[in-house]
């Protein structure tokens, strides 16, 4: 901090709360960052809100005060998670007839205002997106509960920093992005404001978004620049999304693979139930349906389903006043257990670190079989990249634009890939009926996991030739660097240690039923090296894989060399079969190019298996000497 460059702009007093106002500039070596502040100092209140307590089955944020008038037997302090939310009451009068099952308003219903420098035709949409959380309050017993206004022309006293007031702010900003911020009671978790943060450049995020996820099925999204309805739907998805944060919700990445694939095709069903039951996932549109489904945009749009609903209705449904703190838990517990059992699409899967080990909890994938999802993902990007430069480009612009819709269509192929490997050696998660509706965890099953591999030789290993624009790259900058890149990594990624050890683990723990080492590196071997095996042409992109292939074994082979693990011995055993492949595989071979690439394969498999010995070899001769 550098108090020298440092200085306050305005403290301004108010009921509740102290808002102050700083320019601050902090230093470390050459860098430093200056920034205009608002920091808000807030009266709490005298009594705390009663506390709900985290529950691992609902996605709610939390906070853990640690409470140090209680401790365990072996002394140590008590740390209570309780979910971040809206301290909502029905008004004293009202009281009766909530806990009679009436729909009553709070005495204090949540409110956010519009910043008023939003421009003016989006504002409908962003209040619309705060509105439509409305029913799933109705299902906790309040009406009326949240809602978006516009900040009346005549007030001129407003302050959007003052943090009596929720605001959701705009942002004219080159970052594509959005933000649920809020701040809570520490004590009791009740959320006291928020501010969610919306940057004009979402829009090109979302334009992008649609386009290559929804362009083979809607005419709208066919176009270099959407309609403003269609623009301003899209708007209302992210204004909800963020709303759902700011009334304590986490990502729900495990709710869309509650959903079958058939569903998501299925017109009538999926336009009644949505793609997916939480617009808390990271699930954006879907991407499965084909064009001759004729799925409408109601069947397209993420929207506030059921998961989502339950729960608020978890969340905010008041205790009995009659139930004591211990009662009122117990309660809270049986009717989570029931409600679970009784309908797996309100289930929550836990995903905030962006690379979940639980396959099932991905972020942007749909649907309960990643594998299918990806087929017809990959089936719908073939026809948009066909129509990529019309559908997109504007007469007279330069290509820049579309070049970059080009990358984001790579993009969302690359995550169709990610979803697919992700099986391989992943975790499973699966009710257990004895843990209270909790989810217990094991190993993939061998299927999954081979159907993993077969898509990955089959959609990346195969070279993907229909991603090539050859047009386009030569009126841009892009080139097919790009999909290697992703090969690359998926490669290196599945020959990897780490990987190993899973399968190995996985079949310690299940046996014959495992997808085992052995079977996985066969599966990829005959994969990555078909045209060596049974003959073809060995084209630039498969060598370039092939040397992967042969680079990364030839890596580990040493470093496993002295492991009392099996990993080193299959290594061994496949790359002295792979160098038998290649010797014999010169044999009909008339390309100076792929003789040559053979040579060197069998010259660096030939290398990793005898330097151990040469090594002996030259030891014993200069001692010798």
């Amino acid at each position: 901090f550098s108090p020298e460059r440092s200085f306050l702009h305005s403290v301004k007093a108010y009921p509740e709360n102290i808002e102050v106002t700083s320019t601050r500039t902090y230093a470390s070596g050459n860098y430093v960052l200056t920034g205009e502040y608002n920091s808000s100092i807030i009266l709490l209140s005298k009594k705390p809100m009663i506390a709900r307590a985290l529950d691992d089955r609902v996605g709610f944020f939390g906070v853990s005060p640690a409470d140090y008038t209680t401790y365990d037997a072996d002394g140590h302090v008590r740390n209570q998670a309780n979910i971040w939310r809206w301290h909502m009451e029905p008004k004293p009068e009202d009281r009766a007839r909530y806990f009679a099952g009436e729909l009553v308003e709070p005495a204090k219903p949540i409110v956010f205002y519009i910043d008023p420098a939003t421009p003016k035709k989006w504002v409908p949409y962003l209040i619309a997106g705060v509105n439509d959380w409305q029913k799933a309050f109705e299902k906790a017993g309040f009406k009326n509960a949240i809602m978006a206004k516009e900040v009346a022309p005549a007030d001129t006293t407003f302050d959007i920093n003052d943090s009596r007031h929720n605001v959701m702010v705009y942002k004219a900003s080159a970052i594509g992005n959005a933000l649920g911020h809020s701040l809570e009671d520490p004590r009791s978790g009740e959320i006291i404001e928020s501010h969610i943060q919306w940057y004009h450049s979402v829009m090109e995020v979302l334009y992008k978004w649609y386009f290559v996820q929804a362009g083979a099925i809607d005419t709208a999204a066919q176009k270099p620049q959407f309609s403003d309805e269609l623009m301003g739907q899209l708007i209302r998805f992210v204004s909800s999304h963020e709303v759902g944060h700011a009334v304590g919700l986490r990502h729900n990445w495990g709710s869309s693979s509650t959903t079958t694939i058939a569903q998501l095709r299925d017109r009538k069903w999926v336009e009644t139930h949505g793609h997916t039951p939480s617009i808390m996932d990271y699930a954006r549109f879907n991407y499965v349906a084909q064009p001759e489904d004729h799925v409408t945009q109601s069947g397209i749009f993420p929207r506030i389903g059921d998961y989502d609903t339950w729960a608020i209705e978890w969340g905010y449904r008041l205790m009995p006043d009659t139930l004591t703190a211990r009662e009122a838990q117990e309660l809270l517990n049986k009717w989570t257990t029931e409600k679970l059992a009784s309908d797996k699409r309100l289930r929550f899967g836990i995903g905030d670190d962006f690379t979940s080990k639980y396959p099932q909890n991905q972020r942007e994938d749909l649907g309960d079989d990643p594998v299918m999802a990806g087929t017809y993902g990959i089936k719908n990007l073939k026809l948009i990249k066909k129509n990529l430069i019309k559908w997109t480009q504007v007469p007279g612009a330069s290509y820049d634009r579309t070049a970059d819709i080009y990358k984001t269509l790579v993009d969302q192929y690359d995550w169709y890939i990610k979803h697919a490997t992700a099986y391989i050696g992943g975790m499973e998660l699966k009710p257990d009926n004895n843990t209270e509706g909790k989810e217990i965890y094991g190993y993939e099953p061998f299927y999954k996991q081979k159907k993993a591999v077969d898509f990955l030789n089959r959609e990346l290993f195969s070279t993907p030739e229909w991603l090539r624009n050859n047009e386009l790259y030569l009126l841009s900058n892009t080139d097919f660097s790009s999909v290697e890149a992703i090969q690359k990594r998926v490669l290196q990624q599945l020959l990897d240690q780490k990987l190993f050890n899973k399968l190995r683990a996985a079949e310690k723990s299940e046996g014959n039923m495992a997808y085992t080492l052995p079977v996985f590196l066969n599966d990829l071997y005959q994969g990555i090296f078909s045209e060596v095996i049974k003959g073809g042409e060995i084209t630039a992109n498969r060598r370039f894989l092939q040397k992967i292939y042969v680079n990364e074994i030839t890596a580990l082979i040493p470093a496993l060399s002295r492991s009392d693990g099996d990993s080193g011995s299959l290594l061994k055993i496949q790359a002295k079969s792979l160098l038998n492949s290649c010797k014999s595989g010169l044999k009909n071979r008339k390309s100076p190019v792929e003789r040559a690439h053979l040579h060197d394969l069998a010259f660096r498999l030939d290398d990793a298996l005898n330097r151990q010995l040469r090594i002996a070899e030259i030891t014993e001769k200069i001692i010798s000497k």
